[in-house]
């Protein structure tokens, strides 16, 4: 190993002091003037110890309840700015009634024009969409919200309930359902209409579909056993991607085709709801903190490290229907500090 002899430096040379604040990427080096011993300090920083942002770190929160307890519900938004809309109201209240989130409180808003449960939702809070539904009959009818009041966008090629979506209001991808049988279908969203896109390679509805039009992510479902396969689309076509740890249906999802969390959810094998979460890095997926009520059939959007998980309900002993919100972080973590054995001292 090269040493360093000696040093010639003219001019003036400004050092921080003590360790700088880590938290850039670890592995960079950084110099600093070390007050306790009096010398120049050259160290590299690792995660010494300590945890990167991520699943590790994370926590859910309860949130402010909705005003209206229900389930199979459309969404729209994040968990400081979100919109909820229509779903089913116990003991078998198809409603069309909408809510807005501001992070801390809901606030009942315009409702929809056509009462439904089972729909699909997307977008943001100024600009949402909802889309198909059971009323209970099956449902072609697309709807927009523009932050005050909804008005009818262009009508969904089948009548059809549980399907899921993701995107903008205008750049819309919608996957699965259930017309009359489990569906493989996918569905693009212009803005004013739609168009058909590359099929699933399973027929699944009540799944959860993350992500954007271009760069979309389908996974869990129903067929009729809950599923545990994970699809990802590239605007055309579908490829199989990992399977998640346990299989869900009605669950929540929010995040992107390279980070997404799947959510609670049901298994209609076992009959049970799940509290679980789980991550997809765009290859597999972990577990990551559970949530704090046990439901299905929900409202969700977001992203994975900041995702809102509304209403739903309980399917065993009895069937409950939740108001309630949760609210999902992924921690700071802890910083890096300077490893020890990489740190070189020169004395002043």
């Amino acid at each position: 190993m090269a040493q360093l002899q000696t040093t010639f430096i003219t001019g003036s040379l400004r050092l921080p002091l003590n360790p700088p604040s880590a938290s850039t990427a670890p592995g960079d080096s950084y110099m600093w003037f070390d007050t306790g011993s009096n010398q120049i300090v050259i160290s590299k920083l690792e995660f010494g110890g300590g945890q990167p942002a991520g699943p590790g770190a994370a926590v859910w929160t309860i949130g402010g309840a909705m005003n209206n307890a229900r389930r199979s519900l459309g969404t729209a938004g994040n968990s400081t700015s979100a919109v909820a809309f229509g779903g089913l109201r116990s003991p078998s209240i198809v409603t069309s009634c909408t809510e807005e989130y501001n992070g801390t409180s809901w606030t009942n808003v315009s409702a929809m024009s056509v009462s439904r449960r089972d729909l699909g939702g997307f977008g943001t809070q100024n600009a949402a969409l909802g889309f198909t539904g059971a009323t209970p009959s099956n449902q072609n009818r697309t709807e927009e919200y523009n932050g005050s009041s909804w008005s009818t966008g262009g009508s969904y090629p089948n009548s059809q309930q549980g399907s899921q979506g993701t995107g903008t209001q205008n750049s819309g991808l919608s996957a699965g359902g259930f017309p009359s049988t489990y569906d493989n279908c996918t569905k693009e969203y212009n803005g004013s209409s739609w168009s058909n896109g590359g099929n699933t390679s399973i027929n699944r509805y009540n799944s959860a579909v993350t992500g954007t039009q271009n760069s979309g992510l389908i996974f869990g479902g129903q067929n009729p056993s809950t599923v545990i396969s994970t699809e990802e689309y590239n605007g055309s076509s579908w490829s199989t991607g990992g399977n998640m740890s346990q299989p869900r249906m009605g669950h929540g999802g929010a995040g992107t085709q390279n980070g997404t969390i799947a959510m609670s959810g049901y298994n209609n094998t076992t009959s049970i709801s799940h509290t679980t979460s789980e991550l997809y890095n765009g290859s597999t997926w972990s577990t990551t903190t559970s949530t704090n009520v046990r439901r299905c059939r929900v409202g969700s959007d977001g992203t994975a490290g900041n995702g809102i998980l509304v209403g739903g309900a309980q399917r065993t002993p009895s069937c409950l229907f939740y108001s309630c919100t949760e609210e999902y972080t992924s921690g700071p973590g802890t910083p890096a500090t300077p490893n020890t054995s990489s740190v070189v001292h020169i004395h002043v």
